[in-house]
C-alpha cells in the first residue's frame, strides 16, 4: 500500500510536523509532490518532486508561447505524475490547495485523502490585513461540500469534523486522526520559574493576552521569566506591549526559532501557555494545537483557553488548566498556582508526560494513519 503526499510547501519552520508526518509514514510514501520551492531533494529516503524547482523555467517559456497561465502547466505535470504512479491513494494538504486540483481529484481511481489543519475550515475567515474581508470567496463551503463526493476529509481533532459537518459534509467522508509526537526525556525543573509561549503570533492563540495575564500575576508576586517563541501578525503587538509593561525586561520575543531551539526552549520551561479563543479579527480557532503536545511530551503542564482542539487534549486539573477565554485574571491565577507550588506543578508535568505516551504516540498515529488509508475503492 503506497501514498503520495502533494504539499504547497515543505520545509517551513511552523510546519516540522508535515516533515514528521512524512517520516512516520515511511516506505508508504512512494513521494512527495512539492508545488513550490523545497530545499531538500529527499526526506528519509523518500524522493520529492518540486515542481518549481523542476519545471519553472520550461512553465516560462511554455506559458508565453501558448499563453496560459504556469498554474495550468503545473496541474498538467501533477497529474501526469499521479497517473503514472502505481500508489494506491493520494493526500492533499489543506482544502483550500486541494480545491485547485478538483479535476484531477474527481478523474483519478486512486483513494483521495485531504487533510484539514485550521484555517481552512474556519468557513469566515478573516484576512490578516482587513479584518472586515473574508479570506474565502462566498462559494468556498459549496466547493468544499461538493469536493467531499471525491475524497475523504481527514480532520486533525473532534473539533474540525464537526466544522465539516457544520456546513453538510456527510460524517461519512471524515476520518478524525490526531497528531502524535516523539516521547522525550523528563527535564529538570528550571531554577527560574519559566513561562513558554511557542506558536505562531496569530490573534486565536492569544499571546496579547498571554502578556496581560503575566502582568496581573507579576504585580502579585510572581518573579518569572515570560519567552515568546514565534512570528506572525501580532508580533508588532507584542513589541509595543512589552515596551510599555512594567515587566518589560522578564519579557522575550524570539521571533520564529527552528526545531532543534524550540527543544532547546522545553527543556527550559516550566510551564507552556498560550491563550486559545475565538479570533477577534480572524474568526478562527485553535483546530488542534501540535505544539501543546510537545510541551506534555517534555512533562510540562500547559495553561490555556477552553477554545477548540486544546480541549480535546489537556486534562483541567491534571495535565494544566483550561480558563474561560479573555479571563486574563483566571489564567493568571492558573500562573501563580504553579508558580507557589513545586509539588503540584511537578506532579502535572508527570502526569501530562504519562498523558502523551498512552493517548498520542507516534505509534497511535501510525496505527489511525493505516486505518485510514486503508479504505479499499474510492467513493
Amino acid at each position: 500500500m503506497k501514498t503520495i503526499i502533494v504539499v504547497r510547501a515543505l520545509g517551513i519552520k511552523s510546519e516540522h510536523w508535515l516533515k514528521r508526518q512524512i517520516q512516520l509514514l515511511g516506505n508508504s510514501v512512494e513521494r512527495v509532490v512539492v508545488l513550490g520551492l523545497c530545499p531538500m531533494k529527499t526526506v528519509e529516503g523518500i524522493p520529492i518532486t518540486s515542481l518549481a524547482l523542476e519545471y519553472e523555467l520550461k512553465y516560462k517559456i511554455l506559458s508565453k508561447l501558448f499563453k496560459k497561465d504556469i498554474s495550468d502547466f503545473k496541474r498538467e505535470q501533477l497529474e501526469d505524475i499521479l497517473t503514472k504512479s502505481k500508489a494506491n491513494s493520494i493526500i492533499f494538504h489543506f482544502i483550500d490547495f486541494s480545491l485547485n486540483f478538483k479535476e484531477i481529484i474527481h478523474k483519478t481511481k486512486k483513494n483521495v485523502f485531504v487533510y484539514c489543519h485550521g484555517y481552512d475550515i474556519t468557513w469566515d475567515l478573516k484576512t490578516n490585513s482587513n479584518p472586515n474581508e473574508s479570506y474565502f470567496k462566498e462559494s468556498y463551503k459549496t466547493q468544499v461540500v461538493e469536493l467531499s463526493k471525491d475524497v475523504y476529509f481527514i480532520a486533525n481533532s473532534i473539533s474540525t469534523s464537526n466544522k465539516l459537518q457544520s456546513i453538510g459534509v456527510p460524517v461519512n467522508k471524515i476520518r478524525t486522526k490526531y497528531f502524535g509526537v516523539e516521547q522525550n526525556i523528563e527535564r529538570n525543573l528550571p531554577n527560574e520559574f519559566t513561562i513558554l509561549y511557542l506558536g505562531r503570533l496569530v490573534d486565536f492563540k492569544g499571546p496579547h493576552m498571554v502578556i496581560k495575564a503575566f502582568e496581573f500575576a507579576s504585580k502579585k508576586g510572581m518573579k518569572a521569566k515570560l519567552i515568546f517563541a514565534g512570528d506572525g501578525p501580532l508580533r508588532a503587538t507584542l513589541e509595543l506591549m512589552r515596551l510599555d509593561s512594567k515587566f518589560k525586561n522578564n519579557i522575550e520575543i524570539l521571533g520564529a526559532v527552528d526545531y532543534e531551539t524550540a527543544q532547546t526552549l522545553y527543556k527550559k520551561a516550566s510551564i507552556f501557555v498560550a491563550h486559545n479563543c475565538l479570533g477577534q479579527l480572524s474568526n478562527q480557532e485553535e483546530a488542534f494545537g501540535v505544539s501543546i503536545l510537545e510541551a506534555m511530551s517534555f512533562g510540562i503542564p500547559v495553561i490555556t483557553g477552553a477554545s477548540g482542539g486544546p480541549v480535546e487534549t489537556i486534562l483541567h486539573g491534571k495535565t494544566g488548566y483550561l480558563f474561560e477565554p479573555f479571563n486574563v485574571e483566571e489564567q493568571a491565577d492558573y500562573f501563580l498556582q504553579y508558580y507557589n507550588n513545586k509539588e503540584l506543578l511537578v506532579q502535572h508535568g508527570k502526569n501530562a508526560k504519562l498523558h502523551i505516551e498512552e493517548c498520542f504516540s507516534l505509534e497511535k498515529e501510525y496505527k489511525w494513519f493505516q486505518e485510514i488509508l486503508s479504505i479499499d475503492e474510492k467513493s
